[in-house]
């Protein structure tokens, strides 16, 4: 007797695996969030220098503020032309991704008409849990009009989950690099062909 193998269809092939890769990153990030809890009893910090209330060293600079728990970190500069430099470290947790991205929907509130131009450094980031995956879709469903480029530098898995999150969040203007240079050239291109384009 002969059996016979059914292959399943690509896309149940697909969230078939996602969904066992955000039920692994959901398990890890609760076993790290409650030793997190039992080791340090602390949860996210933020560290803010808004020159719009410092009266700081560099007029050019919006905001520099950085989000941080014991698992990972999220640094944000804003420019007042609009570019936003953004560098996280380690791993994303919910209650630290939603912070610092309800702040950055504020310094977005502050310059409505800017056209906006995103560099995500990930190279020293490890992976995120799915609530703070959901956090970034609310924020992409809500400011990604505002967004005109984003340029995400990283390594390969976490390149291939943002193309996956640009995709499926319907995001134009994204681009991906491993090489921080090459992305630094590509955006700065596109600022200066928009700007000439205004």
């Amino acid at each position: 007797m002969q059996t016979r193998r059914h292959r399943l269809p690509s896309s149940a092939a697909i969230v078939a695996v996602l969904g066992w890769g955000i039920w692994h990153l959901s398990s890890s990030a609760i076993a790290w969030s409650w030793a997190g809890r039992r080791s340090s009893g602390s949860s996210s910090s933020t560290t803010s220098s808004s020159n719009a209330f410092s009266g700081s060293l560099d007029p050019s600079v919006l905001d520099n503020v950085t989000y941080q728990d014991g698992f990972g970190a999220a640094h944000v500069t804003a420019w007042r032309s609009g570019r936003f430099d953004v560098k996280l470290h380690g791993w994303g947790t919910g209650p630290t991704t939603e912070g610092c991205l309800e702040h950055v929907a504020g310094i977005l509130a502050e310059i409505p008409s800017k056209d906006v131009f995103v560099y995500l450094d990930m190279r020293s980031g490890i992976g995120s849990s799915p609530r703070a995956v959901r956090a970034a879709f609310r924020f992409l469903g809500r400011h990604g009009h505002q967004l005109k480029r984003v340029v995400v530098i990283g390594p390969r898995p976490i390149i291939a989950f943002m193309r996956m999150v640009a995709t499926v969040a319907h995001q134009d203007g994204v681009e991906f690099f491993n090489d921080p240079h090459k992305a630094e050239v590509w955006l700065s291109q596109e600022i200066a062909r928009h700007s000439r384009a205004v």
